[in-house]
């Protein structure tokens, strides 16, 4: 038996635009599908679809409307702050309406290799404006946006939706799309998961 999961990030840049995260055509396989939520807002709706590939020869589809009921925004984005490349001090231009703890996720724009985002999470806390991160900079930024997320419970985040375990027969693809509500900030992470 052989585990393989893929993660997948989709910026979602459009209201009810349909975007394909998945497709794997490499069946049949046991396999099973989640998102992660750490960057919605409470009171976004985002449909979820799974499906066999157009061509398969056995059909199967399974659907899901989903608002996340939330009462507030998972993750605040209030302050730009700058680190240096080799090193994982973020300084802030501000402090967060509330302060960050150890074990928190954060993602520092621009601030990863060849200027990608740096997502990490705090390991340690100097003051309201200075924290160490699990993560060095790969690129030098100042005044970057700052998101932090929930607190890391070390258990990961909660998924929006998880599909059951499936037959994936002959090409399997998964596709989302955010009905109402507010855009992501960030992109969303896509797990997907085989067992052979």
């Amino acid at each position: 038996m052989s585990l393989a999961v893929a993660t997948e990030s989709t910026t979602f840049g459009a209201l009810s635009t349909i975007y394909t995260i998945v497709t794997d055509t490499s069946g049949p396989k046991l396999c099973k599908f989640a998102i992660d939520t750490t960057w919605l807002p409470g009171g976004t709706v985002l449909n979820l679809s799974i499906q066999t590939t157009p061509n398969a020869t056995t059909q199967y589809t399974e659907e899901k409307n989903r608002t996340l009921s939330n009462a507030v925004t998972l993750y605040q984005s209030n302050t730009t702050g700058s680190m240096t490349s080799g090193s994982n001090v973020l300084t802030l231009g501000s402090a967060f309406t509330t302060e960050l703890v150890v074990g928190q996720r954060v993602v520092v724009v621009g601030a990863g290799a060849s200027g990608a985002n740096l997502d990490t999470w705090v390991t340690g806390v100097t003051s309201t404006t200075s924290y160490t991160l699990n993560s060095d900079a790969g690129t030098t930024v100042s005044s970057a946006s700052v998101y932090a997320g929930p607190v890391d419970n070390g258990l990961g985040s909660e998924p929006l939706w998880e599909s059951e375990s499936i037959v994936n027969p002959y090409g399997l693809q998964v596709q989302a799309q955010i009905v109402s509500g507010t855009l992501p900030p960030l992109p969303l992470d896509s797990y997907y998961t085989t067992v052979s």
